[in-house]
C-alpha cells in the first residue's frame, strides 16, 4: 500500500520548529501522511494529507526518505516523506487528529513514538544543516560583485548621471561648511560675538552661540538642499516637493535642531564645568540621550515631517502578518508614511526601541505587487528579529566613549583654544566656556567620522543578516532580487559607487546583495536562482 505524508517545518529564532500530530485512534505521535487517492501522485499526497490532519499548507521540498513497515492488518506499507516549508494555516481538530503542536527539534525526538519518525527529523536537520553551514555567503565580509551582471548599461548610465552631480555638490557642502567652522575658529569670532552682545552667564551664552551657529548652517545649506530637491531631483522625476513644504521642512528642521542641540548641551556643558569626571559623566549623558531619541523618534519625532497612518490594505496586512508569525515575531502592526507629498523614492524602516518599535513602509512602496513588499517587510522583520536597534546600543556607546577619551585629550591643547580667543576662567577647563563650542563640535565631527568606518561596516553586516533572514523566512530568492531591482532603479541610487563610498556607505551596494542573493539561491539549489 502506497502512502505520502512531510515533515513541516518553519524558522525559527534559534533554529527551526517541527509540527508534529497526535492521533487518538492510536494514541501515537508522528507526521502526517496518508494513503494515495486514485491517479494521485506521491508529491500531490503528501501535501493534500499535511492539509487535511494538520490544517496547514505549504512549499513541498525535497524528499527526506521512504519508510516501510507492515500496519495493523499485517499489510506492507511504503510511505514517502518529504519536507514542507513555508507552513500557512491553522490546526482544527478533526476525526482523525486531535493535537498538533510546533515543537523543537528536541522535543520532537521525546514526543514522536516510532523510530523511522525520529529518523526522519534527523535527515531533515542533517540536511538543513548541510545547506546552511559555510555554503552562504558570509555576513561580515562582501560578496564578490560586478554591477555589469546585474544592471544593464543604460541603467549603469543613467545612475552616473545622476549620481555625478550629487557627489560633486557633497564635496562642495562638506568644505564650505567645515571651512566655515575653522574660519570661525581662526575669526574668533565665537568670542567677539559674546563680548558684542554683552551676553552675561555661560548658560546665556552657550544658548545664543548655538542658536547662531544652527542658523549659519541653515544659510549655508538650504542653497545645496532646494537644487537637490527642488530642481535636480525634480528634473530625474524624484521629486514631489513643493516649495512651501520645502521651506516648512527647513523652518522644522532648525526648530527641532536648536532644541535638541540645547537640551544636550547644556547639562554636558554643566558637567564639563563642574565635575573633573565630565568626560565620563557626559559620555553617559550622550549614550542615555541617543536611547531616549530612539525610543521617541517613531512617536514624536518622526510625525513632525510626516503623517503616519496604519496599513489599511486588509489583504496585504494579513500577508504581512503571516511573515511576522512565520518569523516568530509580534509587530503591532505596519505604518504608512506619506513621502509622496515629497518623494517618489521606495523605502521601509524599523524605528524605536521596546514599545515604540514599528515597521513603516513608504505610500510610494505600496505601488509594487504584494509579493515586493513582502520581501521588504521580512527584511525588516531580519532587523527585528535579531535585534539590530538593541545590539547597536553597546557598540554606540563603546565608540561614543572613544570620541569622550579625546574630547578629553583636546582639553590639554592650549593653543588651540589660545588661537580661537577662547577666555581662561579659574576652575574651568576651556574646553567648558560657551566659545569654545566651535571647538567641541569640530572634534566632534572628526571623531564621528573616524568611528562612522566601524559603524558604516557593521550596518552592512547587518544588513546582510537581514537579507540572509527574509531569504530563510520566505525562500523566495527570485521575489528578492526583483525586488532590489525594482527599487534600486526606480529610486536610481548608485550602482557602481567608488571604494571611498563604499567604505562609508552604511547599506551593501545593489550588485552586492544581489550576488548575496544569487548565492543564497545557489546553496540551495533554488530554480528561481536570479
Amino acid at each position: 500500500m502506497r502512502a505520502a505524508g512531510a515533515v513541516p517545518w518553519r524558522p525559527r529564532d534559534q533554529g527551526i520548529e517541527v509540527l508534529v500530530i497526535h492521533r487518538p485512534k492510536y494514541d501515537d505521535w508522528s507526521w502526517p501522511k496518508g494513503k494515495l487517492d486514485e491517479g494521485e501522485s506521491d508529491e500531490d499526497a503528501a501535501v493534500r494529507e499535511v492539509e487535511e490532519e494538520a490544517g496547514v499548507r505549504g512549499r513541498l521540498g525535497p524528499e527526506l526518505g521512504e519508510v516501510t513497515y507492515p500496519d495493523r492488518r499485517g499489510r506492507t506499507k511504503r510511505v514517502r516523506y518529504f519536507e514542507l516549508a513555508e507552513p500557512e494555516g491553522e490546526f482544527e481538530p478533526n476525526h482523525e487528529v486531535d493535537e498538533a503542536r510546533w515543537v523543537s527539534p528536541a522535543a520532537a525526538r521525546e514526543l514522536l513514538s516510532y523510530a523511522w519518525d525520529v529518523d526522519l527529523l534527523d535527515r531533515l536537520v542533517q540536511r538543513l544543516a548541510e545547506v546552511t553551514a559555510g555554503s552562504v555567503p558570509p555576513t561580515w565580509r562582501r560578496t564578490p560583485h560586478d554591477p555589469a551582471d546585474w544592471f544593464s548599461d543604460e541603467e549603469l548610465d543613467r545612475a552616473r548621471r545622476y549620481q555625478r552631480p550629487l557627489t560633486r555638490v557633497r564635496l562642495v557642502r562638506t568644505a564650505l561648511t567645515t571651512g566655515a567652522l575653522v574660519a570661525v575658529l581662526a575669526t574668533d569670532a565665537a568670542p567677539r560675538l559674546v563680548r558684542e552682545l554683552g551676553i552675561d552667564g555661560w548658560a546665556a551664552q552657550l544658548a545664543v552661540l548655538v542658536l547662531v551657529l544652527e542658523l549659519g548652517s541653515l544659510v549655508l545649506n538650504v542653497g545645496f538642499d532646494a537644487w537637490v530637491d527642488l530642481r535636480h531631483d525634480r528634473e530625474w522625476g524624484l521629486s514631489t516637493q513643493t516649495g512651501r513644504k520645502f521651506l516648512a521642512d527647513q523652518a522644522k528642521s532648525l526648530l527641532l535642531g536648536s532644541v535638541l542641540n540645547l537640551v544636550l548641551l547644556l547639562p554636558l556643558y554643566a558637567l564639563i564645568r563642574g565635575t573633573d569626571w565630565w568626560w565620563l559623566l557626559g559620555w553617559a549623558l550622550v549614550v542615555g540621550f541617543s536611547v531616549l531619541l530612539g525610543l521617541l523618534f517613531p512617536v514624536v519625532i518622526a510625525p513632525i515631517f510626516n503623517k503616519f497612518e496604519p496599513l489599511q490594505d486588509e489583504d496585504l496586512a494579513r500577508r504581512l502578518a503571516r511573515v511576522a508569525d512565520r518569523a516568530g515575531v509580534q509587530i503591532t502592526g505596519a505604518f504608512v508614511a506619506d513621502e509622496s507629498t515629497r518623494s517618489r523614492r521606495d523605502n521601509a524602516y524599523v524605528a524605536g526601541l521596546g514599545a515604540t518599535r514599528r515597521v513603516v513602509l513608504f505610500d510610494n512602496l505600496l505601488e509594487h505587487p504584494p509579493e515586493v513588499v513582502e520581501q521588504v517587510v521580512a527584511h525588516e522583520i531580519g532587523h527585528w528579529r535579531r535585534h539590530h536597534l538593541r545590539r547597536q546600543i553597546p557598540m554606540v556607546a563603546a565608540l561614543a566613549l572613544v570620541v569622550f577619551g579625546g574630547l578629553r585629550l583636546v582639553t590639554e591643547w592650549d593653543w588651540l583654544f589660545d588661537g580661537a580667543g577662547v577666555p581662561t576662567s579659574a576652575g574651568v577647563p576651556r574646553l567648558g566656556e560657551p566659545t569654545a563650542l566651535p571647538i567641541l563640535l569640530l572634534a566632534v565631527q572628526l571623531g564621528m567620522l573616524l568611528t562612522s568606518l566601524v559603524t558604516s561596516w557593521v550596518s552592512r553586516a547587518f544588513e546582510r543578516q537581514a537579507d540572509l533572514d527574509a531569504l530563510d523566512l520566505l525562500r523566495q530568492p527570485g521575489a528578492m532580487a526583483d525586488m532590489h531591482r525594482r527599487l534600486h532603479v526606480k529610486n536610481v541610487s548608485d550602482l557602481d559607487p567608488g571604494p571611498l563610498k563604499r567604505l562609508l556607505g552604511s547599506h551593501p551596494t545593489p550588485a552586492e546583495r544581489l550576488a548575496f542573493t544569487a548565492g543564497w539561491a545557489s546553496a540551495h539549489g533554488d530554480t528561481q536562482a536570479p
